[in-house]
C-alpha cells in the first residue's frame, strides 16, 4: 500500500476549488476570463493557481502576458480534475435520486400463495414508475421471513397476520379477505356430481403442511362440519408442487379463492361446486417502519394509494 503521508496532497490538500479553477483556466486560457467564469476575483484565481503549483511541485500552466496554457503536468492535473468533478456530479445526482425515493433497493418477502399474482402485478407497475429502484422478492416460510423482517433484511412482508410480528414498528395492512375453493386438475371430472364436502373426504387430497395456518384452517373447517381429516393425502405448501399433483392424479386441494380463480382462468385447474365454510386467514403486508429508505416509503405510498 502506498504511503499517503509522503504525498504532497497530504500536507496541502487539494480541494474542489482547485479542481474547478484548473478546469476553468484550461477552458478559457486566461486568469481574467476564468475569474469571470467562476464569478470570483482575479486575485482569487491567481492565489488558487499558486496553491496548486506549490502543492504539486509542478508548473501546471505556461504563462504569457495575457494568456495561460497547460503544461504536460497541467494536462494530467486537469484530466484528473475533470474525472473527480464528473464523479462528484454523478454522486450528487445519485444521492438526490435516493433521497427522493427515485432509486435504491427494495427487498420484499412473500409467505402466502394468494398474494403472488398481486405482488407480481404490483412489482411490474411500481418498476414502471420507478425504473431505478431495484426490486428483490424473497419466497420462504412465514417463520423464516418473519425473522428476516425483524432483523431488517427485508423491508416488507406479504403474509397473513403473524403473532410474532404484532409489535411496534411492524404494522399490518390488510389487503384481502381470503375465501377458499375446492379444486382439482383441469382434466379431472370425477367429482363433478359431488354436492357436499362429506362426499369428497374419501378422495385423495393435497393438503397444506401440518403446523401452517392454511392447514389449521382446513382442520377447523372440517371439524365444524363434523368431518375427519382426509386419510389419503400428500402434504405440501408449495403451489407449483400442488399444481403438479393435481395434474398427475385425481387429487383435490383447497386454495385461496383469488389463486384458484386465476389458475382456473388460465386453464390449469377446475373449481368444484362444493364449498367450504369460512376462509383462510386474511392476507396483507407487514411493513418494517425501521426501514427508512426512501424507496421503501415510495413503495408503501404506491401500495396504499394506487393498489390497495
Amino acid at each position: 500500500m502506498p504511503d499517503l503521508t509522503a504525498s504532497p496532497f497530504h500536507r496541502h490538500p487539494i480541494s474542489l476549488r482547485h479542481f474547478r479553477t484548473a478546469v476553468a483556466l484550461s477552458e478559457v486560457n486566461s486568469v481574467q476570463a476564468a475569474a469571470d467564469l467562476l464569478a470570483i476575483s482575479n486575485a482569487a484565481v491567481s492565489k488558487t493557481l499558486r496553491e496548486m503549483e506549490e502543492t504539486t511541485g509542478c508548473a501546471l500552466f505556461e504563462r504569457g502576458r495575457l494568456w495561460l496554457r497547460p503544461t504536460q503536468s497541467g494536462e494530467a492535473f486537469i484530466q484528473a480534475a475533470r474525472r473527480v468533478l464528473a464523479e462528484l456530479g454523478a454522486l450528487d445526482e445519485t444521492l438526490r435520486h435516493i433521497d427522493a425515493g427515485l432509486s435504491g433497493r427494495l427487498v420484499i418477502g412473500i409467505a402466502v400463495n394468494s398474494l403472488q399474482r398481486f405482488l407480481g402485478r404490483a412489482a411490474v407497475a411500481f418498476r414502471a414508475k420507478h425504473p431505478d429502484i431495484k426490486i428483490e422478492i424473497r419466497h420462504g416460510t412465514a417463520p423464516a421471513l418473519a425473522q428476516q423482517i425483524l432483523s431488517g433484511d427485508i423491508h416488507a412482508l406479504f403474509c397473513s397476520p403473524m403473532p410474532e410480528l404484532q409489535k411496534d414498528g411492524f404494522p399490518y395492512q390488510q389487503l384481502h379477505e381470503n375465501d377458499s375453493r375446492i379444486v382439482t386438475g383441469a382434466g379431472n371430472t370425477r367429482y363433478d356430481e359431488a354436492r357436499s364436502l362429506r362426499e369428497l373426504i374419501g378422495a385423495p387430497w393435497c393438503l397444506p403442511l401440518q403446523g401452517t395456518q392454511p392447514r389449521e384452517y382446513v382442520t377447523r373447517a372440517l371439524a365444524a362440519k363434523g368431518l375427519p381429516a382426509p386419510a389419503d393425502t400428500i402434504e405440501t405448501s408449495d403451489l407449483f408442487t400442488t399444481l403438479a399433483i393435481l395434474d398427475s392424479g385425481p387429487y383435490l386441494a383447497i386454495l385461496p379463492a383469488r389463486v384458484a380463480d386465476d389458475l382456473a382462468q388460465s386453464g390449469l385447474i377446475r373449481s368444484l361446486q362444493v364449498a367450504m365454510d369460512g376462509s383462510f386467514p386474511s392476507v396483507g403486508i407487514v411493513w418494517n417502519e425501521n426501514a427508512s429508505q426512501p424507496a421503501v416509503r415510495q413503495f408503501r405510498t404506491f401500495i396504499e394509494r394506487d393498489l390497495a
